[in-house]
């Protein structure tokens, strides 16, 4: 299941985008864009993640999940 963290205000007709998701192949890195992305990677990574910097390293075979579950905290993702 998702780890839902609060929904974050978003104003004016710009969407910002908390999350943005890089790589191909085995590994894809979710890089947090806004303090709530940021947030929301720390409060539901495993204690075991992976980082590259602020980014987190995730498998191909849970990103799709990742994503779902961002988004069903409210998150924009690209």
């Amino acid at each position: 299941g998702c780890v839902t963290g609060p929904r974050h205000a978003r104003t004016g007709a710009v969407v910002s985008r908390d999350l943005l998701v890089h790589g191909s192949g085995t590994v894809y890195l979710l890089m947090p864009l806004t303090e709530a992305g940021e947030k929301w990677l720390n409060d539901t990574a495993p204690a075991d993640a992976q980082w590259l910097g602020k980014s987190l390293a995730v498998e191909h075979r849970y990103i799709a999940n990742v994503v779902e579950c961002a988004r069903e905290a409210g998150l924009e993702v690209a």
